[in-house]
């Protein structure tokens, strides 16, 4: 399917499209996925899921709870900082520094505190090789 200006596709019941091997959707300007009434959903039965925001920040709202949750282990890194706030209160961590505050109450419900030497952990901060464009995106699946 091909054209020169606009393409457009309805239908009054569902629509369904379905591939064996690869699908991509490439949009030189915005790609937007809603639901009005129903869940959007997106799943991997093999393998991993990344989303990367390129150039540019990237935000996770709900009006209600939101929700991360693993059955092995959950890693937030940030390359300058993370800050975790809530209700006012926060806790951030940077390079060599903890720093948390409230405005209210702080307590802390543990069996034995202990201090050690200093420790820190590598960032492992994945990188964005190469610019993606809508052409070296439509080669690589053209001739691959």
């Amino acid at each position: 399917m091909t054209a020169t200006k606009n393409v457009a596709m309805n239908a009054g019941g569902n629509f369904s499209a379905g591939v064996m091997g690869n699908l991509t959707a490439l949009a030189g300007e915005k790609l937007g996925l809603f639901a009005r009434t129903g869940q959007l959903s997106l799943k991997v039965s093999e393998g991993p899921v990344e989303v990367q925001a390129q150039n540019a920040s990237m935000r996770l709202f709900a009006e209600k709870k939101l929700t991360l949750s693993s059955a092995s282990d959950i890693s937030f890194a940030g390359k300058k900082r993370i800050t975790l706030v809530g209700g006012g209160s926060y806790l951030r961590l940077e390079a060599g520094k903890v720093e948390y505050g409230t405005t209210a109450t702080y307590i802390r419900k543990v069996r034995r505190t202990m201090a050690a030497g200093a420790n820190s952990i590598d960032v492992d901060i994945p990188s964005i090789a190469g610019e993606v464009s809508i052409l070296s995106l439509t080669k690589k699946i053209l001739f691959s």
